[in-house]
């Protein structure tokens, strides 16, 4: 009978600490998901009018970074992250973190503001002062521009 009573705990304190693991943030308002995110945000950059070309498999090579890009599939920003996700997580200056390219509302790449142009963002259409504190969502489109 001790040892039903010691597998009865043993369990129901498995359990316990399974349910708080998968309810931990729950409430906490920085944290979007305790179940992972699949998303895909598409990103276009032009400097002075010129479309850059985004490369496919950034944050592939060397290992598999939740925000990634892929072949075939120009600007899209891959966001697959599993179990806990932060707003900050889905910020768009990860990407150019990843990506290890400069991006701000001062700079995109190596332009910088002042006389040759300034960096602007539009998110869906509407201008966006975010830049890299952007929290991208599923099915976006952002438009970086250097002018």
């Amino acid at each position: 009978m001790k040892s039903i009573l010691i597998t009865i705990a043993g369990f129901a304190t498995i359990v316990g600490l399974l349910w708080w693991a998968g309810s931990a943030g729950a409430n906490d308002p920085d944290v979007l998901s305790t179940n992972g995110i699949h998303w895909h945000p598409e990103l276009e950059i032009y400097i002075e009018g010129e479309k850059f070309e985004i490369p496919a498999n950034i944050g592939l090579v060397g290992g598999h970074s939740p925000m990634h890009t892929h072949t075939g599939e120009p600007g899209i920003i891959h966001m697959e992250f599993d179990g806990r996700v932060t707003l900050k997580d889905t910020e768009l200056g990860n990407f150019f973190d990843i990506w290890k390219k400069d991006f701000s509302s001062t700079q995109i790449f190596e332009n910088i503001n002042g006389e040759e142009g300034s960096v602007f963002m539009t998110v869906n259409g509407e201008e966006n002062l975010e830049f890299e504190t952007y929290q991208m969502k599923e099915g976006d489109k952002i438009v970086v521009r250097f002018e």
